[in-house]
C-alpha cells in the first residue's frame, strides 16, 4: 500500500457482524447523517454572520493571496463594484437558498477516531468490547466524488456557525478549480449559480460536524460525502483490525476474510490493562 502524506490515519469502531460484512465486501459504507432531525437543533446561519461587506474583504484576500503566489508581489487591480457584488451574492445566498439545509440531509458520513485504545469507544461503538477496531490511511485527494473531513466540534449550544472559514475555503476551492483565471474572473465565478453550491456544501459540512459538548471526550473526526453509494474502499485504505474480546467465531471469520483478500492486512489483539494496553499481533 502507498502510503499518501496528506491522508487521513485514522479508527472506526464497529461490530464483528459489521466488520465481517464490510470485508466481505470490501468497502466500509457511509451512512445517512440526518444530523438535525429535531427542531431544537436545525442549524442556523444568523444575518449577523453574513454580511456582504466582510464577505467581500475576505474573497479580496484569498483571491488576491492566490494571484500573488502564482505571480510574486506584484500589485494586483480589484473591481471593487464586482468584489462587492461577489460578496453581496454569497451573503444573500446562505440567507435565501435554502442549499445548506438541502445539503445536510443528502450528506452521508462515517465517524472515524484518532486511537485503536479508546476504552469508552469500544464500549460505544464496538459492541462492549466483542467488535473490531479497523485502522485506516485515507488518501482524500484520490476519493471519487465530493468528500470533506472535519475535526468535530462540541458545543454547549446548538450549532450556529458562522460560515467565515467556509468562505475563505469556498473561494480557496475556486481558485483551485480555475488556477489559470485571472484574479477578477475568480470574483465574477464565485457569484454563479454551480459555485455558489460549493459555498452551501462547505457551511452544511462544517454543520454536520457539531456535536453536544457532553461527547467531547471523543477525539472524532467526521468523514463526509453526498454521495448516495459514498464509501472507504477497504483494499486501499485497511492497515490493520484490532480485536479485543470478539469471540473465537467471529474473530476466526475474521481472520480467513483476512488471509483471503487482505494478507498485507496486520491483525492485533489488544488486551487492557488499568496501568495501559498491551498489543499483540497476529
Amino acid at each position: 500500500m502507498t502510503h499518501d502524506p496528506y491522508a487521513l490515519h485514522l479508527y472506526g469502531y464497529v461490530k464483528a457482524a459489521e466488520a465481517t460484512q464490510a470485508l466481505g465486501s470490501g468497502t466500509l459504507a457511509l451512512q445517512p447523517m440526518l444530523p438535525f432531525a429535531s427542531p431544537l437543533s436545525k442549524p442556523e446561519v444568523p444575518s449577523w454572520c453574513a454580511v456582504p461587506d466582510v464577505f467581500a474583504r475576505i474573497l479580496e484576500q484569498v483571491f488576491t493571496l492566490a494571484d500573488q503566489r502564482r505571480r510574486g508581489q506584484g500589485w494586483c487591480t480589484v473591481d471593487r463594484q464586482a468584489l462587492q457584488q461577489a460578496g453581496a451574492a454569497c451573503a444573500g445566498h446562505l440567507q435565501t437558498s435554502g442549499q445548506v439545509e438541502t445539503c445536510l440531509q443528502a450528506l452521508r458520513g462515517l465517524k472515524l477516531f484518532t486511537r485503536p485504545d479508546h476504552q469508552a469507544l469500544w464500549a460505544y461503538y464496538g459492541d462492549d468490547n466483542k467488535g473490531c477496531c479497523l485502522e485506516l490511511m485515507i488518501p482524500l485527494r484520490l476519493l471519487p466524488g465530493r468528500w470533506k473531513a472535519h475535526q468535530v466540534r462540541y458545543l454547549p449550544e446548538p450549532p450556529i456557525y458562522d460560515p467565515d472559514d467556509a468562505l475563505i475555503a469556498y473561494a480557496e476551492a475556486v481558485t483551485k478549480t480555475q488556477p489559470e483565471a485571472q484574479l477578477n474572473e475568480w470574483i465574477a465565478v464565485c457569484q454563479t449559480p454551480e459555485a455558489l453550491a460549493g459555498l452551501s456544501w462547505e457551511v452544511a459540512t462544517a454543520l454536520a460536524a457539531c456535536r453536544h459538548h457532553d461527547w467531547q471526550h471523543e477525539p472524532a473526526w467526521l468523514l463526509l460525502s453526498d454521495a448516495p453509494n459514498a464509501a472507504i474502499d477497504l483494499d486501499r485504505c485497511l492497515l490493520a483490525v484490532h480485536y479485543h474480546q470478539t469471540t473465537a467465531a467471529e474473530a476466526g471469520g475474521i481472520g480467513g476474510l483476512l488471509h483471503l483478500r487482505y494478507p498485507q492486512v496486520r491483525r492485533i489483539r489488544q488486551r487492557f490493562a488499568h496501568d495501559g494496553v498491551v498489543a499483540t499481533e497476529g
